[in-house]
């Protein structure tokens, strides 16, 4: 790969006015603006970068405060794909993130991993020997994914807490009719709530339920305990492609199967690279991945649904390209045109703060 260097970084606070309709309410959250911490990293060479960290709205200009303090750290660095990620180098390979993890040896992928404090989980040498036993079958795997069969979905559309019960009722329905055989609901907010909203689930499709967490010590402290039944990563808490990496070894080594977290904006652009990893690379199985239906529009390579399963990447990077339009539309406290300086942002704006 060519050597790039970093030459300086944008912020962008991009916040989307989902408590308006209660899309993403749960028992903590019960109306969150679903918003995106944006960075762009501009480089001497033609290619940016874009990353996202996923937040609920309030607080979101924090996280952009403290990507500004870490981006002068990086400002005239050259891209180094051991240290900062392969999703910081696909672009310029000209491939997906799931590809360029894919086309690694078990000696590379293991090289992108910081094995401090979870050695006592899985070694390096442990992890060569899993990812060399995981070698048998994964040309079929990488077929699988080019035609768009490796990653099953989930939804969450039509299980948000604050919605109505005539309204799940519809959207199970109609998820169910597109193809969907895994659905997740929100629960929470009471007992006799909740057993209204599960005979409703289960009259239609039945249940399920997951985890997660932070970073790979808790994920090592979880799986050695026997803690989990099934590893929810999160490609924002987590730090970046190399930390999941290490995650998706030790779920492996424990028998643990892996299920991202994706109800977020950006998110599920993120998770669908994570979870071909798994089954291509490191497990060997599929899994399922959540799918949320809603604002996609505003992403350059959104995640698309057929037939149940997630459609593969095939555009190089980490599909998190914002469309800039959005950016300016959707941006916090935002200039002229924001869609935050309108009368429609009132209610938010002047509103109860829950």
């Amino acid at each position: 790969m060519a050597e790039i260097t970093i030459t300086g970084w944008t912020t962008r606070d991009v916040r989307f006015p989902t408590s308006l309709d209660k899309t993403g309410s749960d028992a903590m959250n019960a109306a969150g603006d679903y918003s995106s911490a944006y960075c762009i990293l501009q480089t001497d060479s033609a290619y940016t970068g874009h990353g996202i960290t996923f937040t609920i709205g309030r607080g979101n200009n924090i996280v952009c405060a403290a990507i500004n303090h870490v981006a002068e750290r990086i400002q005239g660095r050259t891209l180094q794909l051991r240290w900062i990620g392969p999703e910081k180098g696909a672009k310029v390979l000209g491939k997906p993130v799931w590809r360029v993890v894919a086309d690694m040896t078990p000696e590379q992928f293991v090289d992108c991993i910081d094995f401090r404090y979870i050695t006592n989980a899985v070694t390096p040498d442990e992890a060569i020997a899993l990812l060399r036993a995981a070698e048998p079958g994964k040309a079929a795997r990488i077929r699988d994914a080019e035609e768009s069969r490796a990653v099953p979905a989930y939804t969450t559309s039509a299980g948000w807490l604050g919605y109505g019960e005539d309204k799940m009722h519809g959207l199970l329905q109609d998820t169910l009719a597109r193809g969907y055989r895994y659905f997740k609901l929100k629960v929470g907010r009471g007992l006799e709530q909740d057993r209204r909203r599960l005979a409703i689930a289960r009259e239609i499709i039945g249940y399920n339920a997951g985890n997660m967490c932070q970073n790979r010590v808790v994920f090592k402290q979880l799986l050695m305990a026997g803690a989990i039944d099934v590893c929810q990563i999160d490609a924002c808490r987590m730090g970046g492609v190399n930390e999941v990496l290490a995650v998706l070894l030790m779920a492996k080594k424990h028998g643990v199967p892996i299920v991202p977290h994706s109800g977020g904006v950006g998110l599920l652009e993120y998770t669908q690279h994570l979870s071909t990893i798994d089954y291509v690379v490191v497990s060997g199985k599929q899994s399922v991945l959540e799918y949320v239906d809603h604002l996609h529009e505003h992403f350059r390579h959104p995640a698309v649904i057929k037939d149940g399963f997630y459609q593969t990447p095939t555009e190089p990077g980490y599909s998190a390209e914002m469309k800039p339009e959005s950016m300016d539309r959707y941006e916090y406290p935002g200039g002229e045109g924001s869609w935050w300086r309108t009368d429609e942002a009132k209610p938010i704006l002047e509103g109860v703060k829950i």
